[in-house]
């Protein structure tokens, strides 16, 4: 699961521990509307991203950014 850097605290709070409990990589990546642009569309503030493939594509597309 992706998290746009600039997303909000509060819907942050209630994703991270749900993805945590099933074992969901997450990061924070990016601002919404680049997390968005990723995926085809309008700015968003999270992703799930469920092919490896895409998410490596996603990860090239913002260079370094993943922790």
């Amino acid at each position: 699961m992706l998290l746009a850097e600039d997303g909000s605290g509060t819907q942050r709070e209630k994703v991270v521990p749900l993805a945590e409990a099933r074992g969901v990589p997450w990061r924070i990546l990016g601002d919404q509307a680049s997390l968005g642009k990723a995926v085809g569309s309008g700015p968003l503030s999270s992703v799930a991203v469920t092919r490896s493939g895409f998410a490596r594509k996603i990860e090239t597309m913002f260079g370094d950014g993943l922790e």
